[in-house]
């Protein structure tokens, strides 16, 4: 008997994208261990908000590696558009999360330690090393994201966060280069400023993944790109009544009407619709599509 090839089994790490992610992850999470053990011998103020956004993105990149996993899974009968749009609700409850204690947190050490400044010499040699060490280590997962060449909205959302970490790097060594000149005030400064650094990606990340969630509509350009992709499509004679939004932020579901020739039989009418939907799936990202049928109204 002939045995019957099994296909194989592909684990989550398989799944495009995940590999940066979990590179990312891992250089986070080292580097949040490195900034709270740091912060605990030297008390400098930065350090520990930097250990939180640090904690914030250990977070974040957890929940892009389990979303990005489970938005790849196909479509069920419980979800019958698939499964995209996890990613929005993940990166929504990740802003919240930012907002109400990383920042906020952030921001109250910063204030407190603007009210009762300290005198005292911080062992801002350490900080400094740990500050230079961090901005090595994110930029590090830049590198290997950038090899790995994935294009995922969640492999993008996590190159802007390196990007953000890099730049607020910047702004705490300065801080620290204020504080060994014996500028009191530079520390709990720059702790009040990664705090509303926090809170503005926050926000901006809280706005751009609500759209999605709501029924975002694809911009104009894109919406041509539809009408012109169903148009191409033969014996299709006019395109209207076009709706769309976005299922995720790589998917759209479009729903429009097509004009065909009068006394068409219903299997030319259905291959018309089959060649349509295959010629919307490059833009929409997927082959469900809601296409109906209109007979072009008789010449006079």
């Amino acid at each position: 008997m002939e045995e019957t090839a099994k296909p194989a089994k592909t684990g989550w790490f398989d799944t495009p994208g995940t590999k940066g992610l979990a590179f990312a992850l891992g250089c986070y999470t080292l580097l949040f261990i490195i900034q709270l053990i740091a912060y605990f011998g030297t008390h400098v103020l930065v350090l520990l908000a930097q250990s939180f956004e640090t904690l914030s993105d250990v977070l974040i990149s957890s929940a892009l590696i389990m979303v990005t996993v489970f938005a790849s899974r196909p479509a069920d009968e419980e979800h019958l558009f698939g499964h995209e749009r996890a990613q929005n609700v993940a990166a929504i409850v990740a802003a919240t999360i930012l907002i109400s204690f990383f920042s906020v947190e952030s921001i109250r050490r910063g204030i407190e330690g603007l009210i009762h400044q300290s005198t005292q010499q911080h062992h801002t040699g350490v900080a400094l090393a740990v500050t230079l060490a961090g901005m090595l280590i994110v930029a590090i997962p830049i590198l290997v994201i950038g090899r790995e060449k994935s294009g995922t909205p969640t492999v993008r959302a996590q190159m802007v966060s390196l990007a953000r970490d890099e730049m607020a790097y910047a702004l705490v060594l300065v801080a620290i280069l204020l504080t060994i000149k014996d500028v009191t005030w530079a520390d709990p400064v720059g702790s009040i400023i990664i705090g509303v650094f926090i809170a503005f990606a926050a926000i901006y990340l809280f706005r751009e993944n609500y759209a999605f969630l709501i029924g975002k509509a694809p911009d104009v350009e894109t919406m041509e790109r539809l009408i012109e992709a169903a148009g191409s499509a033969p014996g299709v004679s006019g395109v209207h009544d076009i709706a769309a939004e976005y299922l995720g932020p790589s998917k759209i579901h479009v729903d429009m009407h097509i004009t065909v020739e009068p006394h068409m039989t219903i299997e030319d009418a259905n291959e018309i619709v089959t060649e349509v939907r295959s010629r919307l799936q490059a833009v929409t990202g997927t082959d469900v599509a809601g296409i109906h049928v209109d007979p072009a109204a008789p010449e006079e």
